[in-house]
């Protein structure tokens, strides 16, 4: 299928990665989105942005989630890894008009099924706080819930991919006439300065 041979495609990598490589971007709209940014390049170079247990929690900081009791270990990571590309499978599905993979499904709804952390008032009376004692699988479930909420929810005809063909960024639609071509300003700008450019050299 097309959307498998897009999910495999490997290409080797060589030179060391940049700091802009490993920069994080909020772009897509969405938490689960969000993960899915972190890994870099799904079909091109393919690099984990988080790099350790101590990454992915500031990265858990840095989009308002709790930070779990204990630092994540490889095993963690590995099923974070996994609930991220069901999320990029079920987008590359949505986007592409293709039906979705039995088990990028089974894998969201897996996670999914485990609590997520609970809240409470702060001793204040006025903030909201989360409860000790939060687990990795918790914090996954606040992503795989939140795919859920995505991909059957109000947004589910809005899940775009960016039109440059060197930012594949899958992002949600959110603008009043749903017509975002783009992820991001940055992107669109560069877009319009490439076809400038062709224009010039045409003149």
């Amino acid at each position: 299928m097309l959307r498998d041979a897009i999910l495999d495609n490997q290409c080797e990598y060589n030179p060391p990665l940049s700091e802009q490589d490993l920069k994080f971007n909020f772009r897509s709209g969405m938490p689960c989105l969000y993960l899915v940014e972190t890994f870099g390049e799904w079909t091109r170079r393919r690099y984990d942005r988080i790099l350790n247990g101590e990454v992915w929690n500031t990265w858990l900081k840095l989009i308002d989630f709790p930070t779990p009791t204990h630092t994540a270990t490889t095993k963690d990571l590995t099923k974070m890894a996994e609930l991220r590309r069901a999320i990029y499978g079920m987008g590359q599905s949505t986007v592409k008009n293709l039906p979705p993979l039995e088990t990028d499904i089974q894998v969201i709804n897996h996670f999914a099924s485990f609590p997520t952390p609970q809240i409470q008032l702060s001793k204040s009376g006025d903030q909201c706080e989360y409860s000790l004692g939060i687990s990795q699988e918790q914090i996954l479930s606040l992503f795989a819930r939140d795919a859920i909420q995505l991909f059957s929810g109000e947004f589910s005809n809005r899940i775009r991919e960016c039109k440059s063909h060197i930012c594949p960024v899958v992002f949600v639609d959110k603008s009043r006439r749903g017509d975002r071509q783009w992820c991001s300003t940055n992107c669109g700008a560069r877009h319009a300065t490439a076809k400038y450019r062709e224009k010039l050299k045409d003149c």
